[in-house]
């Protein structure tokens, strides 16, 4: 239930981990449909919110039944390590900055140039290690890009499955270098490019490889890079854009036929907060499934 929660400050305005968060109800069963108020409280402060369990048993149950296709042919993409990718990113050059944007040169005169370097450092510093409320970065996993305003998704720590979205608003932030000089840029330089970058609270953002983004949300599909293929749901988060609040929390469940075969997702794209692409990666056949699922109704 801590999941829904976006973030509680004290009196201070101090921000509060989830974890201190008494919560009235640890759990909700699906398996009796309702309405289910649940209760959060801090101190002197409460909240409650809604839970509603569906009535339909048959939803997310489906036949994939579609015939198998030859796999695409190799992409090529360019040759290398990340020294050829970032020639001073790496230990030899002690983890510079970059100074210069790659280009590629595909084919029929498609050519593609670095469009951003994003902050390669963390918040806080290296000792701070633990604090992972406030420490934001240093892993990007997910990324996605909507009307130029760039959304990435940062851990504290490998296979953390909950971090911090950045968003940097690439109509202002049109220099591809200079953001990565956060730390040593003039106070004049930093305060007009701070402008231009959003930091979402501590939230539970699973992977973080699956986003989305429309006018006034973000969605995350909140999955779990560990889990192989497991009968369990996945939460759906939908934030708010403005000031990263959570708007709502769906839970989704796939099963092609039955429990017996799940289809547990890793990557998704959303459309919308009725339109979901996925992935299912069947391992044991070496095979792909791509799904899409569409939500009837509010609930």
């Amino acid at each position: 239930m801590r999941d829904a929660i976006a973030y509680v400050v004290d009196k201070h305005g101090t921000l509060i981990n989830p974890n201190q968060i008494k919560v009235s109800q640890k759990q909700i069963s699906s398996a009796t449909p309702g309405a289910y108020s649940v209760t959060f409280k801090y101190e002197k402060i409460k909240t409650r919110t809604i839970v509603n369990v569906r009535s339909n048993y048959n939803e997310g149950i489906a036949v994939a039944n579609k015939t198998a296709t030859s796999d695409p042919s190799e992409a090529k993409s360019f040759i290398g390590s990340s020294q050829s990718s970032s020639p001073n990113w790496n230990m030899e050059n002690g983890y510079q900055p970059e100074m210069e944007i790659n280009t590629y040169h595909g084919k029929n005169g498609a050519t593609m140039q670095t469009a951003f370097y994003q902050p390669r450092f963390r918040l806080l510093d290296y000792e701070q290690y633990d604090d992972q409320l406030n420490q934001v970065g240093v892993i990007p996993q997910g990324i996605n890009l909507l009307n130029n305003q760039l959304t990435v998704s940062y851990f504290g720590q490998p296979n953390s499955t909950w971090g911090h979205l950045v968003t940097y608003n690439l109509n202002n932030l049109s220099d591809p270098i200079q953001t990565q000089n956060l730390r040593t840029m003039s106070w004049s330089d930093f305060k007009q490019t701070s402008q231009n970058i959003s930091v979402s609270p501590y939230l539970k953002l699973g992977h973080g490889q699956s986003l989305g983004t429309t006018k006034n949300y973000i969605y995350v599909l909140a999955s779990n890079n560990r889990e192989a293929n497991p009968a369990k749901s996945t939460e759906i988060l939908q934030i708010s854009r403005k000031n990263y609040q959570i708007k709502n929390l769906w839970t989704i469940k796939v099963w092609n036929r039955s429990e017996y075969f799940p289809c547990y997702f890793h990557n998704a794209y959303f459309v919308n907060s009725h339109l979901l692409y996925a992935v299912f990666h069947n391992s044991s056949k070496g095979t792909y499934k791509y799904w899409r699922l569409i939500r009837r109704r509010n609930t």
